[in-house]
């Protein structure tokens, strides 16, 4: 199901009812649903008994870990001595910090258990004595339905679209459950959230992959691609990791998501740039968000798209000053990158397509370029004239066609988003004159006047 299939949802709550326990956090009720989709009846069983248990549970995102700790003190009581790590502290979170402490309380017979993005950032102590680990999946489709009659208190009679949650983090679920809200207007918000997280907003005005003959021999790859998992060809079996790469301009994200629109999976995008933004810029923090990103990914069966990835640096051309820096970030996001690519057959991120682009393929370090990795390399050029006119097919509607094709041969040599400046430029004349678009509108764009000095014209018409 894709969003263009969503319907108002329908529930049995009054219009007018508001959540039933103001004191409970919509975060409580997300937690318990995701806890009881992660745990067996046996482990569930275990963790509640008395006998003293070490126990790892890796949470989506950072975000989580504060919440992720309320909870669990709450649920199973102070028998339980809690270390939550969100990876903030470069000096306390990491493997060789709080072993004695995680040993001293199973001696004592009391439990223990360790929150975090990623084990890594868990004393070591804890990992080796780990009797389970648990992994928590942010929620979507009908495990929101769950968590809606959790916080409400009351029955969700509608299913919630697969879709909707996906790629959100707990906070943007928490930020839908306001105060006054009906049931309704909470899954509102969660699909209008999952929009955007997604870039799955405007999707309808998006062309079809199947008639973007643009973008040749990286439309057939995907196509075929299409065609493999149509026709249930092991995903061992597929070639699923690509780099787009060509000048700006040409439409290499533009084709990611045409490529989820196609295979009706959601877009989970990001750049090198994010890794940054979403930490405080340190070492483990950047670390910490690239593990963050990879277990996002790990939970759906996404198109997975990567921007930018020629910001990660080569490591044969980086300088000896930025190396000691650079290599554990490199390091880790190509384990992180080969235990996603690996799990093609398991989990719920078994079916993830993996995109990347660059303008510089020559800046990426071969070792991402390789199988089990990112496997192929297709340039994503200027469109030729075929191309260039089915864009202003997609751009100019109302032009007839044999009129386009006379702009197509005009225009023919632009990017595909030089096209789409064209175009948007010829309808500005359109409006200001408060008429219909022409095709000379166009022209008046593509060939402005230009007043030429009679010397210089005199040269330029020597010259040819």
């Amino acid at each position: 199901m894709s969003f263009r299939d969503l319907r108002p949802i329908e529930v049995d709550i009054p219009e007018s009812e508001m959540p039933g326990d103001k004191k409970r956090l919509p975060t409580d009720a997300i937690l318990e649903v995701a806890f009881e989709e992660a745990l067996t009846s046996a482990l569930r069983r275990s963790v509640s008994g008395k006998a003293p248990l070490a126990i790892i549970v890796i949470v989506p995102a950072a975000t989580w870990v504060s919440p992720c700790e309320r909870f669990w003190k709450r649920r199973y009581g102070d028998r339980w001595h809690i270390i939550a790590r969100d990876g903030s502290s470069r000096s306390e979170h990491k493997g060789t910090v709080g072993n004695s402490s995680v040993s001293g309380v199973l001696v004592d017979g009391r439990s223990v258990v360790g929150i975090a993005t990623s084990s890594d950032i868990l004393p070591s102590t804890l990992i080796a004595s780990a009797d389970h680990t648990i992994r928590l999946s942010s929620p979507t489709g009908e495990a929101l339905r769950q968590v809606l009659e959790r916080h409400l208190s009351r029955t969700v009679t509608a299913d919630v679209p697969a879709l909707v949650g996906t790629g959100l983090d707990i906070n943007d679920l928490a930020a839908a459950f306001r105060p006054g809200s009906t049931s309704r207007q909470i899954v509102t918000r969660m699909e209008r959230a999952t929009r955007r997280r997604i870039g799955s907003e405007g999707d309808d005005r998006l062309p079809s992959l199947q008639t973007a003959i643009e973008y040749g021999a990286a439309r057939r790859f995907f196509l075929d691609l299409a065609t493999d998992l149509k026709d249930r060809v092991p995903f061992s079996q597929l070639s699923r990791s690509v780099v787009l790469f060509g000048e700006t301009g040409t439409g290499k994200t533009t084709l990611a998501k045409l490529v989820a629109k196609h295979m009706n999976r959601p877009l989970l995008a990001y750049s090198v740039a994010d890794l940054f933004a979403r930490s405080d810029g340190a070492l483990g923090g950047v670390v910490q968000a690239t593990n963050a990103m990879f277990e996002m990914i790990s939970t759906h069966s996404c198109v997975f798209l990567l921007d930018e990835l020629d910001a990660l640096p080569d490591r044969s051309t980086i300088s000896s000053r930025g190396r000691d820096w650079w290599l554990p970030v490199l390091t880790n996001f190509m384990l992180r990158l080969d235990d996603a690519f690996s799990r093609g057959g398991s989990g719920r991120g078994e079916e993830t397509i993996f995109i990347a682009c660059t303008n510089y393929l020559d800046r990426i370090d071969s070792a991402l370029l390789r199988p089990g990795r990112y496997e192929k390399a297709i340039e994503v050029r200027r469109p030729d004239l075929a191309g260039t006119i089915n864009i202003l097919s997609h751009y100019l509607p109302e032009i007839e066609s044999g009129e386009r094709a006379e702009l197509g041969r005009l225009l023919e040599g632009s990017t595909g988003a030089e096209l789409m400046m064209v175009t948007r430029d010829a309808r500005r004349i359109a409006r200001r004159e408060d008429r219909s678009l022409r095709a000379d509108d166009v022209r008046a764009v593509a060939l402005p006047d230009e007043a030429i000095p009679p010397a210089r014209l005199r040269r330029i018409c020597v010259h040819e």
